[in-house]
């Protein structure tokens, strides 16, 4: 279910009221393989969203979800651990002047999503193999 705009002003004044945060995916876009993949933004005003996305999540056709998180908490995943990996999957429906590929690093538990120059670079760089997703 899509959220009209009135409910999502009642969503952002209830959240007002009790001093919380609320996000929204205003970009939902599909990979193949039935994966879906949605940005989501923080909720700022009366229908109003953060320029900068929050976080990203995909959504796998089992319903099992993997959160991606902001490229600059990615310093204190490697404080955390050395395990990395990094998938690259496909997206549904080519957009002019973007990339058809979502890169995906990992690195312990955390998932982080690449800018494809940033991805080719690492693979080179780290010795790592792009797996495809």
């Amino acid at each position: 279910m899509s959220l009209t705009k009135k409910m999502v002003s009642v969503v952002y004044n209830f959240l007002k009221k009790n001093e919380a945060k609320g996000f929204g995916s205003q970009v939902i876009e599909k990979l193949k393989g039935g994966i879906t993949y949605k940005i989501y933004y923080e909720l700022i005003g009366d229908n109003k969203y953060a320029k900068d996305p929050a976080y990203i999540k995909l959504i796998y056709p089992s319903k099992k979800e993997i959160i991606i998180s902001p490229l600059p908490h990615m310093t204190q995943a490697f404080e955390e651990s050395n395990q990395v990996g990094m998938i690259r999957y496909e997206f549904e429906k080519k957009v002019k002047g973007k990339t058809s590929y979502l890169y995906l690093m990992t690195v312990g538990d955390k998932v982080f999503d690449l800018p494809e120059d940033m991805a080719k670079t690492l693979s080179k760089k780290l010795d790592l193999k792009i797996k495809k997703g």
